[in-house]
């Protein structure tokens, strides 16, 4: 254990500033414990259920009974210190974030853990390889760390290329999503209790989707946490 934490220090240095806000925190701790008292204590977590997703039937047929009611955590809205660090983990790059954003996440989800697995939203591979990371995985492996979960990496993947859902209206982003994704091999999370994770909750088309296609190959439920949701 002190060999592997040791391992961890080296290849993310004590942090002594908030992740966040940028406030000097008491002494040097983890990455995921970077977050200083004022920004934990204003990002409680946010608890709702999402509406029942039918269980579509991957032949096309009619669909059968809905899940039960999906939960949906989320670390906070998203705005202020909280947008600013999903800004800077997904489009300025800084990797590092992904750790307290992360264990915001498994603080807000800890009442719906443990689940089977844990899967992270799919990027296409060329975006994935133009950014050169997927946000989602990155927080799903610490969640998965802090919570003793497992992450099923790579059983839900992008079927095709899809417009950024940030461009486009709601029906919109309906249709943009609509059988993007699939299973591999499809019968990967069958049997299994799933926590999709994603970074921002918006209209939910793109995590709807995403449940659809994990419950049409058999996954026994599927849950929503993702790092801050779009105020309504």
């Amino acid at each position: 254990m002190e060999f592997l934490r040791g391992i961890l220090d080296l290849c993310f240095p004590p942090a002594t500033s908030c992740a966040l806000c940028g406030a000097r925190l008491p002494s040097p701790v983890r990455p995921c414990d970077a977050i200083c008292e004022t920004c934990w204590s204003s990002l409680p977590g946010i608890k709702r259920n999402f509406p029942p997703i039918a269980r579509h039937a991957p032949t096309g047929d009619a669909p059968t009974a809905p899940q039960p009611i999906p939960r949906m955590r989320a670390a906070g809205f998203y705005r202020g210190v909280l947008k600013r660090a999903i800004w800077g983990l997904k489009y300025g790059g800084q990797q590092h974030l992904c750790e307290p954003l992360g264990a915001l996440m498994a603080r807000a989800a800890a009442d719906i853990m443990p689940a089977d697995a844990i899967v992270p939203v799919p990027l296409h591979r060329l975006r994935e390889q133009s950014r050169g990371f997927n946000q989602a995985l990155l927080m799903a492996r610490v969640v998965a760390r802090l919570s003793g979960s497992v992450v099923a990496a790579g059983k839900l993947t992008r079927a095709r290329e899809t417009l950024p859902q940030s461009s486009l209206k709601p029906e919109e982003r309906r249709r943009n999503v609509e059988g993007a994704f699939q299973i591999r091999p499809p019968g990967a999370l069958a049997g299994q209790r799933v926590i999709l994770v994603d970074d921002v909750f918006t209209t939910g088309s793109t995590v709807r989707e995403c449940a659809k296609t994990m419950l049409a190959c058999g996954a026994v439920s599927v849950d929503i946490l993702v790092c801050a949701m779009v105020e309504e």
